[in-house]
């Protein structure tokens, strides 16, 4: 488990949630001695700062999946993940190829 921050929120999440969301809205690791290469709240546009602060129930439910291991995710899980994330899961015939499709997302 891993402390992030966007400078309003601080969260506790896996490795692999920081990685596949957080980190990609703009948080940044608490023991990171600098925080290179992610813009400091205080040069957020307000249009950055809302979209940042406005993690809607979906994606913090996004963030919460990626807690679990992917092989205990359900069919019905895959699919919520997909849409929230924006992942074509057509052509796929059972859960297993779902998978492989959203593990490459996430690393």
């Amino acid at each position: 488990m891993v402390k992030a921050t966007n400078g309003r929120e601080t969260v506790v999440v896996s490795q692999g949630a920081y990685e596949c969301i957080l980190s990609r809205r703009g948080f940044w690791l608490l023991e990171q001695p600098a925080n290179v290469g992610v813009k400091s709240p205080q040069f957020l546009t307000d249009s950055e700062a809302a979209e940042l602060s406005a993690l809607d129930k979906e994606e913090k439910w996004a963030i919460e999946q990626c807690q679990k291991p992917l092989s205990a995710w359900g069919q019905k899980e895959l699919k919520r993940f997909a849409k929230i994330r924006g992942i074509n899961l057509q052509g796929t015939k059972n859960a297993k190829e779902a998978r492989d499709i959203v593990a490459k997302h996430i690393q």
